[in-house]
């Protein structure tokens, strides 16, 4: 006869004899219809929270892939917008002294020029020309929907106390060892980007235009996803349209069909209904270390995109881009990725002859705008969970599709912090 023993307290208890003890019929029916219902209950929680987990870190990292490309745009777009500057400085209209403090583009090329500025890029709400005393000598008076605007006032000011005019005047640039020679100042609200109308109405009394009668943005997208190698390599195709309803300006002719840079032309762009624009985006793994583990993401994949916009109303109408990625490189980092990248971006023919057009009535030679190519080499390393560093290094041709800007390296770092 076998005995249980606590050891703690040396207590002998007697054994129990379960095989005198018999469950009623109702309480075995009862446990077996219990325990029918939770086994699959489990199961399928089981299946559900793992299935749930799956689709989590999917969409985790799509949020995660559209939030770097959306701050990659950011820094090249910021980029862009300091070469802007310059580019404007070097337009021969500048050196027309006859048109220097004349109100109106009709009067003054420097004004007729910075409104052609507005109306191609589409954000700029005021761009002006100063002398060296602070005084203005032009800006515009068409807004970037060609809409008049009455910016006369704004002749009779004087930047001189102005912070941005005496960093300028002071050399006090943001520089790098291929950049110089433009003043940025941090985010702020400026009083002067609420011109008023022809009727004399305050077109933006709040520092912040918020129109929503410029037409809508349309966008559809048609995917495709797929496996190679025994469903270990996945790929996936998009081709999207995107469709804007609101009037677009002509980069070239005005409203008469008169070449803008014409002296008799009115200087307001001709209006085209609408704009538009495809692209088609696709990514493939091409390589697995370890084809065996699904939850394995070393390997090799690559990646293209390539877009189309009418040169006649947009000044970028081709892009295109191509890279590799390598998770897994380095030993003992397998969450690591690297990549090189190259991205290629042609300046609209339209965009082009416009400035050929310049040269020809104004005798001029600025250079023509052509391409911006970009090679870029980044490493993406994950220090611990939910935070990683990027260094990467850019060098860019032909930054904003000009010439006239030296060629630029760009070195950044950037922190990303998954939650």
């Amino acid at each position: 006869m076998s005995q249980f023993i606590n050891p703690v307290f040396n207590t002998i208890y007697p054994p129990t004899s379960y095989a005198n003890k018999q469950l009623p019929l109702n309480r075995k029916l009862t446990l077996a219809i219990v325990i029918t219902g939770i086994v699959p209950a489990l199961v399928i929680g089981f299946l559900a929270v793992h299935t749930t987990s799956e689709m989590s870190d999917d969409i985790a990292k799509t949020y995660v892939s559209e939030a770097e490309n959306i701050s990659d745009k950011i820094d090249r777009n910021l980029f862009e917008r300091y070469g802007d500057v310059q580019a404007f400085g070097v337009n021969d209209s500048v050196n027309d002294k006859k048109s220097w403090y004349k109100v109106g583009s009709e009067n003054n090329r420097i004004a007729s020029a910075a409104n052609s500025y507005a109306n191609l890029y589409g954000f700029y709400l005021l761009s002006y020309m100063v002398d060296l005393d602070g005084k203005v000598v032009a800006v515009n008076n068409h807004a970037p929907d060609t809409k008049p605007i009455d910016t006369k006032v704004l002749y009779e000011k004087n930047y001189k106390a102005a912070e941005w005019f005496k960093e300028s005047l002071a050399g006090h640039f943001l520089k790098s060892e291929t950049l110089d020679g433009t003043f940025v100042q941090d985010v702020h609200v400026d009083g002067d980007v609420n011109p008023t109308d022809a009727n004399g109405r305050e077109t933006n009394p709040n520092g912040v235009n918020m129109r929503l009668d410029e037409g809508v943005l349309i966008l559809n997208e048609a995917g495709i996803h797929w496996t190679l190698a025994q469903d270990t390599q996945p790929g996936a195709a998009k081709l999207g349209a995107w469709y804007h309803t609101g009037k677009q300006a002509d980069v070239r002719r005005d409203s008469a069909g008169l070449l803008l840079a014409d002296p008799l032309s009115s200087g307001i762009p001709q209006a085209h209904a609408g704009d538009w624009g495809i692209y088609l985006a696709a990514e493939q793994i091409i390589w697995r270390e370890h084809p065996a583990d699904k939850n394995d993401a070393q390997g090799l994949g690559v990646f293209s995109r390539v877009g189309y916009a009418p040169p006649d109303r947009n000044a970028l109408e081709y892009y295109a881009e191509f890279g590799v990625t390598r998770t897994g490189w380095l030993p003992q980092r397998d969450e690591d990725v690297c990549g090189l990248a190259l991205a290629f971006g042609g300046v609209g023919s339209d965009t082009r002859e416009a400035v050929r057009d310049q040269n020809s009535f104004n005798a001029t030679q600025l250079p023509l705008p052509d391409y911006e190519l970009v090679l870029e080499a980044a490493y993406q390393a994950k220090l611990w969970p939910g935070f990683s560093l990027q260094p990467s290094v850019q060098y860019i041709a032909h930054p904003g599709g000009s010439a006239a800007i030296a060629d630029a390296l760009v070195v950044g770092l950037r922190a990303i912090v998954d939650f």
